[in-house]
């Protein structure tokens, strides 16, 4: 029971990781990749093994809910969330429905019950699920160990439900999950039980001969330090092959060969027409963290993994992060960035900060560091930005603080998008 082509792509684009719709990435690669994904969002797992007989026990207390343990969310979603609180429609974002199985695993285990039906609503496919305990395996985070059986028809039609329930003399609980959804529960099971230490085990009962042992954190929605990993390719933009040329226009997208460039030419082309004869800058950026050490920037994928994490370092008289760059999702690629001047009418001493449509980073261009650049754009934010102080232009990451930036050319209106 695999992901297909297109499951893929689109389980990928709900993760954040976004690669062009007419990729010829091979499927196994794209599959991987999903894999990949999906064991970055176990954030919690820190150790390339797992012995939970190791780990101390999940005990709810006041404050301290198994339910609200399982919730995770970031920064963009606690924001959209304030105004729309109602619950996300089922079966439209495979991740997001992932989630909301796993705080059902939450709630219930809570309640006192361990045995799970999870079918799809035409019963094509259905999982049986004994959750055996749930660990602590870092405050304030549960790891359910389970013992977990999958196959196809319904769970009734395989004369595994009722049986499986009646068995354990305990009530349970269903839930309602699509086939994608369940791909990604099997990947993520799969995957997962590869870490259990050799030397645990479990007991299993008389119907779970056919059971396998597994267990889950609550999955986190991707960072983009994950999320730059994903994306980035060094090959060619459509299939990840070994590149052997660049478009002659802009020198901004690497291809394998004529066939990929031309299949990307539609895509491409916009971007390329703005970029043809521009002027390309070199630009040393900073930190914000150069600067404030102490400070957490924040960005809308933030998770509360990074906030606690941060909050422990801070705690520690640590600085809030240990990064010493920012994460780079666009590859060696051309990307619209924001260009920012502090206000024409600000007292403070003349600032830029620099970020792209994902805010995947912030970072400050110092006069200090970069004098050259610095003045640059800094005149041409006080001659052509909005207000005098904000512009869009193509960047592309040559180095770990360094960019590139296409300082002539403005992007077309319906090339920013933001």
């Amino acid at each position: 029971m695999e992901l297909d082509r297109e499951e893929c792509l689109n389980v990928l684009d709900v993760l954040g990781v976004e690669l062009p719709r007419e990729t010829k990435l091979p499927l196994d690669v794209l599959q991987k990749r999903v894999g990949k994904a999906l064991g970055c969002t176990q954030s919690a797992l820190k150790s390339k093994k797992i012995d939970p007989s190791k780990l101390k026990k999940w005990r709810s207390s006041p404050g301290k809910s198994l339910m609200d343990a399982t919730k995770t969310i970031n920064m963009m979603e606690a924001t959209r969330n304030q105004g729309d609180r109602s619950p996300p429609t089922l079966f439209v974002d495979p991740f997001t429905d992932l989630r909301q199985s796993v705080m059902s695993f939450g709630m219930n285990c809570e309640s006192g019950m361990s045995i799970a039906v999870i079918e799809d609503p035409s019963e094509n496919y259905s999982f049986t699920i004994r959750v055996v305990d749930v660990y602590e395996i870092t405050e304030g985070v549960p790891l359910f160990v389970l013992l977990y059986e999958h196959g196809p028809g319904s769970a009734r039609s395989r004369k595994t439900a009722s049986d499986f329930m009646d068995s354990q003399n305990t009530m349970g609980f269903k839930i309602k999950c699509n086939v994608l959804e369940q791909k990604l529960w099997l990947i993520l099971l799969q995957s997962n039980a590869k870490l259990i230490e050799d030397s645990f085990s479990v007991n299993k009962r008389r119907t779970e001969s056919k059971h396998k042992l597994s267990f889950f954190v609550p999955p986190d929605p991707l960072g983009f330090h994950d999320i730059g990993t994903l994306t980035n390719d060094a090959g060619c933009i459509i299939c990840g092959g070994v590149t052997r040329s660049r478009c002659a226009q802009c020198q901004s997208v690497s291809y394998c060969g004529k066939d990929c460039q031309s299949a990307h030419w539609k895509a491409h082309k916009p971007m390329c027409k703005s970029l043809v004869g521009g002027t390309w800058i070199p630009v040393t950026f900073s930190l914000q963290t150069d600067l404030a050490p102490y400070v957490l920037n924040l960005n809308k994928y933030t998770t509360q993994s990074d906030l606690k994490n941060a909050a422990a370092n801070l705690k520690a008289g640590l600085p809030s992060t240990s990064e010493v760059t920012v994460p780079n999702i666009h590859g060696d690629r051309a990307f619209i960035a924001k260009i920012q001047a502090s206000l024409p009418w600000s007292t403070a001493e003349p600032s830029i900060s620099i970020y792209d449509r994902r805010r995947s980073f912030t970072v400050i261009v110092r006069r200090g560091v970069d004098r050259a650049a610095f003045d640059a754009m800094f005149e041409i934010c006080r001659k052509e930005g909005y207000m005098g102080s904000k512009i869009y232009r193509w960047t592309k990451r040559t180095g770990d603080k360094t960019f590139s930036v296409c300082l002539d050319r403005t992007p077309k209106e319906d090339e920013i998008k933001w």
